[in-house]
């Protein structure tokens, strides 16, 4: 059997542009030559769509015929399925590329486990758990899902459960195709012969049997998909020739045919995706003196990949913003680091620029593991009112070594650690997802002045600031935000001299659908002159009762009630008393209360589970009790 190693180059046609934030490795089983059924294991950059490059040529001694392969996010090994030496039964094998070295052609020891069924389909989650499609029904038709746990080989309780096909549309056999799981959660797969048909599966977690929603059948057979840039790439050959297929996921359309690469055939299909995200956000400034101001920013870091970033690397050049000679009392400090990195001591924001210290690896697994928070606190001096002084951060990082390495690179979104990548198609620089943040300078009060500050009880944000220029403000603006740049006036409160230079007022927030809120003052004094207050930042998820469950203690099912202020994602864990997860399931999320089933929990044993629930921007933990 034969591997194919890639960087996929998605044509001009289909993409504007190719991302820089995430650069893809394909890993596909073919032949050294269209038509050829001779076994190898080929290793491309710049493959598909470009001018490709052959880096390596071996041979892992498998079986050509019959066979699937899967990358796993969770030890970086590529698992290959034997369904032809052995027929009826599945022997499954671990071969190891050295990812994150020199690339080198593995050798297949004996296989790690044997099952007496068929795994025709398989892709690995974030987790490690491998999701197969087996056992196919054509006449009803209906094929059985399941995920499971590589550690050990055994399937994953609950998670078993029925796969309905549209009638009118139905593979005539699931021998033929293959299936990949994006990072959004999403699952395709490309199924039957002559011929083949594009779906999406969905409910793959949820009660009741899980879907194949049709999307396209294709001209010509397919045998491999994998998930490629941010498309899915489906690869084939039949008598017409070696080929590939784009399906572009979001316009939901598939591109003509283009040959495969150098003349190879592509059989089945998998991928390795290095990727990098950064987020930037303004929270808080401070008014030193007619020119000068102390701001505050944090700075998002996401592994938007599915192997350990290396060299990973932030840069910083605040110079780049207010200008040399203008930045000074730079400091840093971690707001949050679960991916343990260090510093580097010597940034100053002018001539240092790096954040971390160099030589680190920002891991993909485990998830909670894949990210980080910095805050910069710095002077900036020299400013002009009214002026807009905007600053972005680059990330960078690699995997691989030598001819094999790959480089990723990213320009930070203006927000919060969901502003990264918020279509969550794990592309975070396309179109609009790499904006500066903007600071505006205004000066009429100093610091020692003024305090501005709210918080969120229910559904009504409390504002209230303090002033002792009694005498020279004339009114207080109001104004809101959802994303932290674009501002609206909600209420002008008038200066008064009857309440000691103390204000407060409230707005009702329920109807708004964001998951933030940004409030400032401009605060206007007699001669027309005004000033913009610190910014104040309000985490609606942050209200109470945003997430209940039941029953609990349960038996075989728990419900959940979230309430979501926008479309997002929820991943759900839950862990037994070793840490050990029992249970993963995602779902998607809309504006407004949302429930949830998660079910399949029959089969646990009675003791104290731990629920964690995860959108992207924060993590919960429940006690579950059996």
């Amino acid at each position: 059997m034969y591997l194919i190693l890639s960087l996929l180059v998605i044509s001009p046609a289909t993409r504007a542009q190719s991302p820089q934030s995430l650069k893809s490795i394909l890993i596909n089983l073919g032949a050294p030559s269209c038509g050829s059924t001779s076994s190898e294991q080929q290793l491309f950059a710049g493959a598909l769509g470009g001018s490709p490059t052959l880096l390596q040529a071996c041979n892992a001694g498998l079986p050509f015929f019959n066979a699937f392969i899967a990358y796993n996010p969770k030890d970086k090994k590529v698992y290959y399925s034997d369904l032809d030496t052995h027929p009826g039964s599945t022997y499954i094998y671990m071969l190891d590329y050295n990812f994150n070295g020199t690339l080198t052609c593995p050798v297949a020891g004996p296989p790690l486990y044997t099952y007496n069924y068929q795994v025709n389909m398989f892709c690995f989650d974030e987790d490690g758990n491998n999701l197969i499609v087996y056992n196919y029904n054509s006449g009803i038709p209906q094929a059985n899902i399941k995920r499971i746990d590589f550690a050990t080989g055994n399937d994953i309780p609950g998670t078993d459960k029925p796969i309905d096909f549209p009638a009118g549309n139905a593979p005539n056999n699931i021998g033929t195709g293959d299936i990949v799981i994006l990072p959004n959660g999403r699952v395709f797969a490309a199924l039957g012969g002559s011929p083949s048909r594009l779906y999406e599966l969905v409910n793959i977690d949820g009660p009741g049997n899980a879907t194949a929603v049709y999307l396209a059948t294709l001209p010509h057979r397919g045998l491999g998909i994998a998930y490629v840039d941010g498309n899915l790439v489906i690869s084939g050959s039949d008598g017409s020739g070696c080929y590939y297929y784009i399906w572009d996921i979001n316009g939901s359309s598939l591109s003509a045919s283009v040959p495969f690469p150098l003349g190879k055939t592509g059989i089945d299909m998998s991928h390795m995706n290095v990727g990098a995200g950064a987020a930037q956000e303004l929270i808080g400034a401070t008014l030193v003196n007619a020119n000068t101001a102390d701001i505050i920013y944090q700075v998002h870091l996401k592994n938007k990949g599915n192997i350990d970033l290396a060299n990973v690397q932030l840069q910083s050049r605040l110079t780049d913003a207010f200008g040399p000679g203008n930045v000074s009392n730079v400091t840093i400090n971690f707001s949050s680091n679960p991916a343990g990195l260090t510093l580097n001591p010597g940034y100053d924001g002018i001539t240092d620029i790096n954040l971390l210290s160099p030589g680190q690896s920002l891991p993909n697994y485990p998830v909670g593991s894949d990210s980080l928070t910095i805050t910069i606190r710095l002077r900036a001096t020299n400013l002009v009112i009214n002026q807009v002084y905007r600053s972005s951060v680059i990330t960078t990082g690699q995997i691989g070594a030598g001819a094999g390495l790959l480089t990723v690179t990213d320009s930070s979104n203006n927000g919060n650690a969901a502003k990264i990548d918020p279509d969550l198609n794990g592309v975070s620089d396309d179109a609009g997802e790499g904006v500066p943040t903007p600071f505006m300078f205004n000066v009429l009060l100093s610091a020692g002045e003024w305090q501005f500050a709210g918080t969120l009880q229910e559904n009504t944000a409390r504002l209230k600031w303090h002033t002792t220029a009694t005498t020279t403000v004339q009114a207080f603006e109001l104004q809101r935000s959802i994303d932290g740049v674009f501002f609206k006036d909600i209420a002008t409160i008038a200066a008064t001299n009857n309440n000691a230079g103390n204000y407060i007022t409230n707005d009702d927030v329920s109807r708004i659908q964001a998951p933030w809120l940004y409030y400032r003052l401009k605060l206007v004094d007699n001669s027309g002159l005004y000033a913009y207050s610190n910014i104040v930042t309000i985490k609606l998820n942050e209200e109470k009762n945003q997430l209940s469950m039941l029953p609990n203690p349960f038996t075989d099912y728990v419900k959940l009630k979230v309430k979501a202020r926008q479309i997002t994602m929820i991943r759900i864990t839950i862990y037994d008393g070793t840490g050990r997860a029992v249970k993963n399931q995602q779902n998607n999320l809309h504006p407004g209360i949302n429930y949830i089933m998660v079910g399949g929990l029959q089969s646990l044993s009675k003791g104290v589970y731990i629920m964690q629930t995860d959108n992207g921007a924060e993590k919960t933990q429940s006690k579950l009790i059996k």
